[in-house]
């Protein structure tokens, strides 16, 4: 009981902090925990799931709080919520109150959700914003909402994409097994594999370039590439190289790629991938470094994976729920317009452009493209594979759902430059 106690006051310290910060969550629950070693790997992992827990069900801990906060003067409003989401989810995890085990949950929660409409419903009972759910109701079904909804706020599988420039999938399998970690196919991908439960990154076959971590959503945006032998690639927002490093892998190391992005950072963190995977001929750059017009009609096919909401994404990181705004997606949306403005210029003749994004919204998938072709007549839009159509239902935009197909939400069209 002590011992709990001790770890919900690590939580209440990291939620004081977590939603005004600008360092995304992950890294600064890493980088609490680095500061204070006596925490033991358990007790980490109780803190993390805890608070990401409470990050997932904002809402609905703080409105049911805000019910019952007058019979518990003695707890402070952030402490109350930890002890109902404690309550309410962590059935193993002991509370020394008696009367906070005594209060039904349920009851009080039926009272609030009777009291709103529909749309306050689903705000209060998956803590989303209001704003959120209109913008989708136009999309969905009330129904299909709901298994949205329910879908962003499970945890994300552990899904990685097998290197073949240094093994099979099989054997990586029976490598996986050796290590105690059971796996199983994706359902579309070739190249992916889910886990059962989270590895170390010490694990010596990851260091070993094995794998990459690669949600199958994203392994399916480069596959949709149909990178080839000798081909000459640009991936223009990169970021960490994730989809580089798969096109590499789908060329057999025989062709170019030129990897940009504007963080030095996440170029650093790409050569360090590069070398690990045994990829050649990926070439990393920061936009500062390079001479932007030598590449102009240049490319066989560029990847224009734009910086975007990442409302795709919420499972991972629930966080976006709470930091993205309306006025966020329409600055990202002008700023997609003009990255792919400026970037198409990379594509040579009857060459391949494909847009993409981790968004749900309209305004950065769907509405970018009507733009881009409206003032781009030298561009056509092309149908999918016929694998994609047949397996995501789409003749023109490839898009991909947490609660139809297990992965994050991606979103990618296929254009072609005609002169």
């Amino acid at each position: 009981m002590k011992k709990n106690n001790f770890l919900i006051n690590h939580i209440v310290e990291i939620l004081q902090n977590i939603f005004t910060v600008s360092t995304p969550t992950d890294l600064y629950i890493a980088n609490y925990f680095k500061s204070r070693k006596y925490l033991g790997s358990k007790d980490r992992r109780i803190i993390s799931d805890i608070i990401f827990g409470i990050i997932r069900n904002r809402t609905r801990v703080e409105t049911i709080a805000d019910e019952i906060k007058n019979d518990f003067l003695e707890f402070d409003f952030l402490h109350l919520c930890i002890l109902i989401y404690i309550k309410i989810f962590e059935n193993n995890f002991e509370i020394e109150n008696p009367l906070l085990n005594k209060i039904d949950i349920e009851k009080i929660e039926n009272k609030i959700y009777k009291s709103k409409d529909f749309e306050e419903q689903l705000a209060f009972k998956y803590s989303f914003p209001i704003w959120f759910l209109k913008k989708n109701k136009p999309i969905f079904s009330d129904d299909e909402l709901e298994k949205v909804l329910i879908s962003l706020n499970k945890k994300a599988q552990i899904t990685i994409r097998i290197n073949t420039l240094k093994c099979s999938l099989e054997k990586c399998m029976k490598e996986l097994l050796k290590e105690n970690l059971k796996s199983s196919r994706t359902n579309f991908s070739p190249f992916g594999l889910n886990l059962e439960k989270r590895f170390s990154n010490t694990l010596k076959i990851f260091q070993s370039g094995f794998f990459e971590i690669q949600d199958e959503g994203s392994q399916l945006v480069s596959l949709l590439m149909d990178a080839k032998v000798n081909e000459t690639i640009i991936d223009a927002c990169c970021g960490s190289g994730g989809k580089s490093l798969a096109m590499s892998m789908m060329m057999k190391n025989n062709g170019k790629i030129f990897a940009f992005d504007v963080s030095k950072g996440k170029i650093n963190e790409l050569k360090k991938r590069i070398k690990k995977s045994n990829a050649k001929f990926i070439f990393p750059s920061t936009y500062d470094e390079i001479d932007i017009e030598k590449f102009h009609a240049i490319a066989d096919k560029i990847l224009i994976d734009v910086p975007c909401s990442g409302s795709g994404t919420i499972r991972r990181n629930p966080m976006i729920k709470w930091k993205l705004t309306e006025n966020l997606i329409k600055d990202f949306s002008l700023k997609q317009k003009e990255i792919l403005s400026l970037y198409s210029r990379f594509v040579k003749k009857n060459g391949i452009l494909i847009y993409a994004t981790c968004s749900m919204f309209k305004e950065e998938n769907e509405d970018i493209i009507s733009y881009f072709l409206q003032e781009n007549k030298n561009f056509e839009i092309q149908e999918l594979p016929i694998f994609f159509q047949e397996k995501f239902n789409s003749k023109y935009f490839f898009k991909t759902f947490s609660h139809k197909h297990s992965t994050d939400i991606f979103f990618a069209s296929i254009l072609k430059r005609i002169n």
